[in-house]
């Protein structure tokens, strides 16, 4: 994968690009990381960022700025996700 642009989004410390390109460009759609508490330490150890295609993104733009609580209760947005506009081949 090559990133494209400078600037990284910073994920609990640690750096993803906004866009990479394997064949297309994908952006970068979500990030977060998993982590478990033990004896009163946090351990973080997967940092986790999801790349689609441009075009998804905006497809998805009504739910922008949503928190993923509100995402994981919305039926529509994992609707929109799966069926889509962006599922119809170019």
């Amino acid at each position: 994968m090559c990133a494209v642009g400078s600037e990284m989004v910073m994920v609990d410390g640690v750096p993803f690009p906004p866009e990479v390109t394997i064949a297309k460009p994908l952006a970068l759609l979500g990030h977060g990381i998993t982590d478990i508490e033990i004896h009163f330490l946090q351990i973080k150890y997967n940092a986790i960022g999801i790349y689609m295609e441009k075009h998804i993104v905006e497809h998805l733009g009504n739910w922008r700025g949503k928190k993923g609580a509100e995402l994981a209760k919305d039926n529509l947005f994992f609707e929109a996700l799966v069926a889509g506009e962006h599922n119809v081949a170019t």
